[in-house]
């Protein structure tokens, strides 16, 4: 079955644009176009697609998916390495939200205790830590 470039991106459910950076990241091949009509896009492409679109769901960036593109069923041992690396990078990020939540829960905590109607507190913290450092 062939696809033009329009119904690839809707049965991969993305956006034409996608499909086509994809083409100039070397993600998927471009195919050749005829003399006369359009590209026509292959199963094996959709298949492609929809492959980048599930690893990216996985927060797999795609230089990383790249690499995974590159492996088969065979490597099994490879890719279990690349996604235990992003679990790990999932799991700092988790920490560093949970930390985030609690410092904005505090805050709001301060916000609804404070007795004077002068001043907010959230704004107080914010300008305490005036400094560019983590800019």
């Amino acid at each position: 079955m062939s696809f033009t470039i329009g119904q690839l991106a809707n049965r991969a459910e993305i956006g034409v644009e996608t499909v086509r950076y994809y083409e100039r990241c070397g993600l998927i091949d471009r195919p050749v176009k005829p003399d006369r009509g359009y590209r026509k896009y292959g199963n094996d492409i959709l298949q492609r697609l929809q492959f980048i679109r599930k690893a990216k769901s996985l927060g797999f960036k795609l230089d990383e998916i790249r690499v995974l593109l590159t492996l088969d069923e065979g490597q099994c041992e490879d890719v279990q390495l690349i996604a235990q690396n992003k679990l790990e990078q999932v799991r700092r990020k988790l920490g560093d939200l949970q930390r985030l939540e609690g410092a904005l829960d505090n805050l709001i905590k301060k916000c609804a205790q404070r007795t004077d109607e002068i001043g907010c507190p959230i704004i107080e913290t914010l300008l305490e830590s005036n400094s560019c450092k983590n800019a």
